[in-house]
């Protein structure tokens, strides 16, 4: 139907509403059925875009950050930072803002106010950020000893912190039903409490992981670099069993 030259470099666009969005040489909107340009918006060397729940938001030289109207360009806000920005997450009303110190600033979406604020006792990196579960924000950060924080979301107060020892940063952890999955540099999979921090189970044996962790119906899935599948329950770590069976 249509088609617009881009380079190899360029990332996938992203396509809401009937708007197609392209980020080669400046963020362009065009329309879907006939590639009309909408808007585009100029953006230089050290600027970048991140398209998320139908919102657009723009991280200018990791020290500025602000939204567009995505359906024609408008800037709805702008908000200058003291601190570098090292991602941006949006959910549930609030665009996170993860810092290159391991500061985490909670605005609110449509303003750009700022709703709070964590700051973690030593500068670290924050290497994981979970998505909110019942009002919980969970943020592995990595400063002088590795250590998960559980953060209230609606005003950033900490409900408990843990110290974690040997966590594969390689593997994003894994919150579900009153868990938070872990994998160890060792290979062994742990559980903790997704309620206070603590441990509950570790895997009987070190594995290998390939793809993200499974856990419905209380077992817990893991897909193995060979094919195979090895399946835990969920409350003690035990497993459950195995495909292909190993002993048959």
């Amino acid at each position: 139907l249509w088609h617009y030259a881009v380079d190899a470099t360029t990332p996938p666009p992203d396509i809401e509403n009937g708007i197609v969005y392209t980020s080669y040489r400046s963020l362009q909107a065009r329309r879907l059925n006939d590639g009309k340009l909408l808007w585009h918006y100029a953006m230089d060397n050290g600027q970048s875009y991140t398209f998320q729940h139908g919102a657009i938001y723009i991280n200018i030289e990791n020290q500025i950050v602000l939204r567009l109207n995505a359906q024609n360009g408008g800037l709805l806000w702008q908000l200058q930072m003291h601190k570098e920005i090292g991602a941006l997450n949006e959910q549930n009303g609030m665009l996170l803002l993860t810092m290159l110190d391991g500061t985490v600033t909670a605005l609110k979406d449509q303003t750009g106010g700022i709703v709070w604020q964590f700051r973690p006792p030593a500068p670290g990196n924050v290497f994981w950020l979970s998505g909110t579960q019942e009002e919980v924000l969970y943020v592995g950060l990595d400063a002088s000893i590795i250590t998960f924080y559980a953060l209230r979301a609606n005003d950033g107060h900490v409900l408990w912190s843990q110290a974690i020892h040997n966590v594969d940063q390689n593997y994003s952890p894994h919150v579900t039903n009153g868990f938070i999955y872990a994998k160890q540099i060792d290979g062994y999979i742990n559980a903790w409490s997704s309620n206070d921090g603590h441990l509950i189970w570790h895997s009987p044996s070190s594995t290998s992981i390939m793809g993200n962790l499974i856990e419905e119906d209380g077992l817990v899935y893991l897909q193995q670099p060979d094919g195979s599948i090895l399946v835990l329950h969920a409350q003690d770590g035990k497993v459950a069993w195995r495909y292909p069976d190993q002993n048959p």
